[in-house]
């Protein structure tokens, strides 16, 4: 139940950072205005968690998340703004505007009077495995939440091979010391780079084995050059029955991607044949439109390959045998928003890497613009939703440009840089708003609420460090 705390406040900033996600768009501005309520099910907990998740449910029923979002995905920019409203006195509620790039954001509060903070995307993981190392919070698997987290630290892989492969074209071969040359490229920036070492070692820490991880991740920097086996890689493209097919072949005619496209339906799989690693990641990815509806599932396993039989990795027979396997299946998600449609489908995570769980997905949207979204534990079907997400999602006109420089985004205090000294001095600025802000904001709360809260601030050992 420690986790419910690292939930919700990474609920909270996974609204914001999300939409600064460097997706490949048009140059268009995505605009919308918000209003969520947020509910959880004490009784779906075991009975020793009752009480104490009944304050979380209570806080959770007491507020209102309203605001708006702006983004651009071609200029990365974002403008997001946010609010925490007590439906018992409104005037008491917490706003928060976040605005920049992907690469630089600033951060204004009401909790930090006119102060102005900023920091980086970048530095999240960092920063959660400080939170980690000090508390004991297992932030590094809520700032998971944010997909933006692991494609920053794996995006190396795309980046390399569109700089030194570029695109795939029918016939198309890659050399031996082409392959050797992109092996070399992956290897440098995964196992070298800062944010996948900073990935690994803060998804490591609460495993208290990231050698495990960090081997994992070094294997993935060898896939191409051994599954080439010393001989050139071939692409091969098809089209038939209106089907186009690409494929990735060894010299030995091992299929190592696939995809499939239609007009409306596309799928992919990765497949790397047993080479000597110690772990071998797989894929299936498939989507397609039907009806003006989307159906959607994905496969993929990152497991035990055969091992690379070097005398460093005898105790290989002790590590686990699946690090993650992750399974998602929707149906009747809708192709357009706003729309009206009901979706439906389950998700569940299994595997040494990450608190496993598996949920049923039911959900439905609006041409209102209003949605609806609830998880079921994936083992009692017929029993009440764990959570459940209602409200609005509105999109708005913006015709003004959106389009934010990283160099004038910084400013004086970076809450991902702070020392000692530093936060001493952002406290005295800030410490007459901060404390107005959360004692207007907690006196609202139900005791029940305050409780479960000081409960978790205490086994983090917040309080503790607070007091010193």
């Amino acid at each position: 139940m420690r986790k419910i705390l690292a939930f919700i406040l990474a609920g909270i900033l996974a609204l914001g950072i999300v939409c600064f996600s460097a997706a490949e768009g048009e140059l268009e501005v995505y605009a919308c205005d918000y209003s969520l309520h947020l509910h959880l099910n004490p009784a779906a907990y075991p009975f020793r968690e009752r009480k104490h998740a009944q304050g979380y449910a209570d806080l959770l029923d007491l507020l209102e998340i309203r605001g708006s979002m702006v983004r651009c995905p071609e200029t990365k920019s974002a403008d997001v703004n946010l609010e925490l409203i007590p439906s018992t006195n409104p005037a008491a509620k917490v706003s928060l505007h976040m605005y920049g790039t992907s690469d630089m954001m600033k951060l204004e509060s009401s909790l930090l009077g006119q102060e102005v903070v900023c920091f980086r995307p970048s530095g999240l993981m960092a920063f959660a495995k400080r939170a980690w190392e000090a508390f004991k919070i297992p932030a590094p698997y809520y700032v998971l939440l944010i997909p933006d987290t692991t494609w920053r630290a794996f995006r190396c892989v795309p980046d390399m091979w569109n700089e030194l492969i570029g695109p795939v074209e029918n016939g198309m071969t890659l050399s031996w010391d082409k392959v050797q040359e992109l092996a070399e490229a992956w290897r440098v920036k995964l196992i070298g780079g800062d944010l996948p070492k900073n990935w690994v070692t803060a998804i490591g820490y609460p495993l208290e084995n990231s050698e495990t991880l960090q081997i994992a991740v070094e294997d993935l920097a060898k896939l191409i050059r051994l599954a080439a086996d010393g001989e050139s890689l071939e692409f091969e493209e098809k089209e038939k029955d209106g089907v186009r097919t690409l494929r990735l072949k060894n010299a030995a005619g091992a299929v190592l991607w696939e995809e499939h496209h239609t007009d409306n339906s596309y799928d992919c799989t990765l497949s790397v044949p047993e080479i000597p690693v110690d772990y071998i990641p797989s894929w299936t990815w498939k989507t397609e439109t039907v009806d003006g509806k989307i159906n959607l599932s994905l496969i993929a396993d990152w497991a035990r390959g055969p091992g690379t039989g070097e005398e460093e990795h005898v105790y290989r027979e002790s590590w686990p045998e699946n690090l993650l396997s992750v399974r998602m299946e929707m149906t009747g998600l809708p192709s357009a928003y706003p729309s009206d449609s009901a979706f439906s489908g389950s998700v569940s995570l299994s595997g040494y890497l990450l608190p496993n769980f598996s949920y049923l997905v039911k959900g439905s949207t609006t041409a209102a613009g209003e949605i609806s979204l609830s998880l079921t534990r994936a083992d009692q079907p017929e029993g009440e939703p764990v959570f459940t997400l209602t409200g609005s999602v509105l999109p708005k006109e913006y015709n003004a440009p959106l389009a934010y420089v990283t160099e004038e985004m910084t400013a004086e205090y970076n809450i991902f840089g702070l020392n000692e000294d530093t936060l001493y001095r952002l406290f005295n600025l800030i410490d007459r708003p901060l404390l107005r802000g959360l004692i207007d904001f907690l006196y609202e709360l139900p005791a029940s609420s305050c409780q479960s809260i000081m409960d978790d601030l205490e086994s983090f050992g917040v309080i503790q460090t607070l007091l010193q």
